[in-house]
């Protein structure tokens, strides 16, 4: 591994990002969403909350690359690398358990991890399902983005994932759009889900 600083003893910014990314790889924090820039490099952070499942990170560089983690409460971290920000598909997708999150870790920095609480753990289990549904031409989501279906407040279910023939979106932002026979890869209380299986029904 390189060192850290440079012969002035300042930061590199290939250093600065190795901190950054494996702090948020281990602890699923960030505070802010924020821009950082680091010393004329620009690295675009976003956070997305993935209702009991954890949340969504993503890192867009300056050179429109993107990685995305998912952080589990689990403890797991499921990693994806796109090359073309914009891109639907990730060129290069792994999952990592908690044991290879701190062993990845430690050849970055070293750093220690904090596995999540076993009882909360356990009521997330309980209350929380993922579904899959399909959506209907005549339903009011037809053709509709995600942002503008306002899904997540009318319902309180989140869209983890799309099936839109042999194609499948992980983690779609919020300008994809939905359209009819799409499979939405969904998660929520039962409540919740029942909710979101209605509006994908529309009228009969």
């Amino acid at each position: 591994m390189n060192n850290v600083s440079d012969e002035a003893g300042e930061i590199k910014p290939s250093s600065f990002f190795i901190f950054l990314f494996t702090f948020i790889l281990l602890t699923g924090k960030v505070y802010n969403k924020q821009t950082f820039g680091v010393w004329g490099e620009v690295m675009k952070i976003s956070v997305s909350k993935l209702p009991g499942i954890g949340q969504k990170i993503s890192f867009k560089t300056s050179e429109e690359n993107l990685l995305v983690i998912i952080v589990h409460h689990t403890g797991k971290r499921e990693l994806y690398f796109f090359e073309d920000a914009d891109g639907d598909e990730a060129d290069f997708a792994m999952d990592l358990t908690p044991d290879e999150t701190r062993e990845l870790a430690a050849q970055l920095l070293g750093a220690t991890y904090q596995p999540v609480d076993v009882e909360k753990m356990r009521i997330f289990k309980s209350q929380i399902i993922v579904d899959y549904i399909t959506l209907k031409e005549k339903s009011t989501l037809a053709f509709k983005t995600i942002e503008e279906s306002d899904i997540r407040n009318k319902t309180g279910a989140t869209i983890i994932g799309i099936v839109h023939g042999e194609d499948v979106i992980a983690i779609p932002e919020a300008d994809t759009t939905l359209k009819p026979g799409d499979v939405l890869m969904s998660v929520g209380k039962d409540e919740q889900i029942a909710a979101l299986t209605e509006l994908c029904k529309g009228e009969e």
